[in-house]
Order: structure tokens, then C-alpha cells, then sequence
């Protein structure tokens, strides 16, 4: 099913977006159709795979070994798991693929990933894949981009 988007309807949880000209759609939908609902959350999204939705809660897919009590450590941790370690900005390095930790009075609230260009992708809600900057998500839903972490970039694989 495809459901159409208002834009303006994400304002007040992301109020940078009224001024945003980096804030794209990336789903395989048209830019004012998403596709709904999509299998998969912002964590999955960073890790480039798109079979569940990951948190460290009891009610989602998580890593062994590694706490599911919603901390920073514990996100940390899995991506660490994955050749991530922490550093010091978003900015753009070459032969780098970084994530961003977005975090919220509470804690972690979001993780989007860096992609090849220097834009930044992300699985917003239940529906949205967006390429975007770090500053088109912050505010009071997703705090800001916080904590930093970034691995070698894997080669893709072309496929024929």
C-alpha cells in the first residue's frame, strides 16, 4: 500500500526541514509516496540491512551478549561489534563510513548513516528512508547527532 506524505506534517518534530535543502525521500516510491509499512528501523537502516527493527528493548531483534536496556553503551557496543569505533565528528573522511547517535534528554533516540556523497540516510518513523544533513533531524523528537563512530567503507559488490 502506498500512502501519500504531507512534508509539512514533519515539521514540528523536525522544525529544521522548513528550511532544509539537503532533505531528501530515498524510498523506491515516488517523493510524494512512501512505501508503508516498511520492515525495518533507523538502526537496521544504518547497518545496511533490511530484515527487522533493532533496539536494545525485550520487544525487538538485538545483538548476544549485549545489554537491551536502551543506553548509549549498548548501541555503542553493537556497532562497535561491527568494526565501528568511536570518533570525533561527522565530517566527511575519505575511506570512512560513519554513523551518527542522535540523543535526546533520555538517551539515544536515533543512528543514521553517512553515505559515500557526505549526505546522511536514515529510516525516519515506520515509512520515510531520507537522505539528509545531521542538522535536518535535530530537535526535540531526536535530540541532536551526538556521538560519532565510523569503520573502513566496504566496497559494494556489483551484481550483473
Amino acid at each position: 500500500m502506498r500512502i501519500p506524505v504531507d512534508w509539512k506534517s514533519l515539521y514540528p518534530d523536525f522544525p529544521n526541514l522548513k528550511t532544509s535543502s539537503t532533505f531528501h525521500p530515498t524510498s523506491r516510491a515516488t517523493p510524494y509516496e512512501i512505501k508503508n509499512p516498511c520492515p525495518y528501523n533507523c538502526v537496521a537502516h544504518a547497518l545496511e540491512v533490511k530484515d527487522g527493527y533493532y533496539w536494545p528493548q525485550e520487544d525487538a531483534k538485538w545483538f548476544d551478549g549485549i545489554a537491551r536496556d536502551g543506553s548509549l553503551g549498548s548501541i555503542a557496543e553493537a556497532f562497535a561489534k561491527q568494526g565501528y569505533a568511536q570518533c570525533k565528528s561527522g565530517d566527511l573522511e575519505r575511506g570512512k563510513q560513519k554513523i551518527a547517535i542522535y540523543m535526546g534528554v533520555d538517551g539515544p533516540t536515533h543512528v543514521a548513516r553517512q553515505l559515500a556523497s557526505g549526505d546522511w540516510t536514515s529510516k525516519i518513523g515506520v515509512n520515510i528512508d531520507a537522505r539528509h544533513s545531521l542538522r535536518d533531524l535535530s530537535g526535540l523528537l531526536y535530540g541532536k547527532a551526538s556521538i560519532f563512530m565510523a569503520r573502513k567503507r566496504m566496497k559494494r559488490r556489483r551484481t550483473k
